[in-house]
């Protein structure tokens, strides 16, 4: 008798096909998952290489390009009655933090230069200290400067020679303004006496006039007006304008996130000037804004609480994270995070990507928290990193 021929498969033949099939998916999804992150790659590359371009026209053109203004999340500037975001010294032989009160000091090479005050020196190789804002998150001051202001037009520059030092080794000092002025004129310390092209000026910040958002548009136009590289720009949307005096459907990025008033002095009787920091795209509070926020940290967002009109920034263990724009016009790569732009004493440009983990120096890793929370750096100044925290670096764009 011959045997009945079979007309199923066999339930091992069915877990074999079905394995065969899941590993096939997983295959697919890991490719399509890598064309992705490398489409977003190039892009920014793009982006970065069209902003640079953009940068040399204008140099060539004009003489001069713009400096790049502090980030809104690194101010030098402190809040009446509060506080500005800390740094840690990154250069191990001046160790300890930078002061988070008053106005921020620049212009000589490290502490040492200074007879008062060294505390409120900040120096380019300070590191970012603030756990809640992990795109800047150990990062160096010198790397997180965003094009966005018209604060100085720069068109010579005259390098002066270092001062030698004396007989004994040490080297000269420079007076504290808290020292060299008569009390009588003193009105505190601020950087008029020690120039930055990161922080303005204090009569800058008092004619109201620089880094407001009325002035990021014309900053912009200024650099890229003789090249195409705005509309380039545009065209591979990577320009952004977070005004909520334009109509919701150009801008949803409406709901200041913390703020800082800056009194105006100049002309007598100007009124103060307050405006928040960033603006998010979530309200402060209500069921309409779940689908505008995150448990946790994800490349682009910050930890905010409610209160009042404003969002506030909350611990880094918050359970509400909100995506966030720069006030004004910006540039942003491929994955939405600002750029960052570093300016030379030569007229030297880098543009700056923190890459598809968005996070400059310290990638949070797995866990999606900064675990080491204090910034240390080793004797060659090289970033600590701790638990599962790892390189952020890696994968920036320059």
């Amino acid at each position: 008798m011959p045997r009945p021929s079979r007309l199923a498969f066999t339930l091992l033949e069915l877990l074999v096909v079905i394995a065969i099939m899941t590993i096939l998916s997983a295959m697919i999804l890991v490719g399509a998952s890598a064309l992705m992150g490398n489409a977003e790659r190039k892009k920014t590359e793009t982006i970065i290489q069209t902003v640079k371009t953009g940068i040399e026209l204008a140099i060539a053109n004009k003489g001069s390009a713009i400096s790049p203004t502090e980030h809104p999340f690194a101010g030098s500037q402190a809040d009446s009655g509060g506080a500005r975001f800390e740094f840690v010294r990154g250069d191990s032989r001046w160790p300890g933090s930078v002061s988070t009160t008053g106005t921020a000091l620049k212009g000589v090479p490290n502490p040492e230069y200074l007879s008062a005050d060294q505390n409120r020196l900040m120096m380019l190789s300070d590191r970012y200290q603030d756990e809640r804002i992990v795109l800047l998150h150990g990062a160096r001051r010198e790397d997180i400067g965003v094009l966005q202001s018209l604060r100085k037009v720069v068109t010579k520059y005259r390098l002066l020679p270092m001062p030698p030092k004396k007989a004994n080794g040490t080297q000269p000092k420079v007076l504290s303004p808290r020292t060299s002025m008569p009390s009588t004129n003193y009105q505190g310390n601020d950087n008029t006496d020690f120039p930055d092209t990161l922080i303005p000026s204090k009569p800058q910040l008092e004619d109201g006039t620089y880094g407001r958002l009325s002035d990021t548009k014309p900053a912009l136009d200024y650099l890229f007006g003789n090249s195409s590289a705005q509309s380039e720009l545009a065209s591979l949307k990577a320009l952004y304008n977070a005004d909520p005096t334009l109509p919701e459907d150009q801008n949803k990025f409406r709901t200041g996130v913390e703020s800082r008033t800056v009194t105006s002095s100049t002309p007598p009787g100007a009124p103060s000037v307050t405006e928040p920091l960033v603006y998010s795209n979530a309200g402060t509070g209500g069921a309409s804004d779940f689908k505008n926020q995150e448990s946790k940290w994800k490349p682009g967002y910050i930890p905010v609480s409610t209160g009042g009109t404003n969002l506030t920034l909350d611990s880094a263990t918050s359970s509400r994270w909100v995506r966030y724009r720069l006030a004004g016009l910006a540039v942003y790569d491929a994955w939405n995070n600002e750029l960052m732009t570093v300016t030379g004493s030569n007229n030297s440009y880098r543009v700056i990507s923190a890459g598809q983990d968005g996070a400059l120096a310290v990638d949070p890793g797995k866990d999606n928290r900064i675990d080491g929370v204090s910034v240390t750096v080793d004797a060659a100044g090289k970033l600590q990193l701790d638990a599962q925290d790892k390189d952020g670096s890696k994968d920036n764009l320059q």
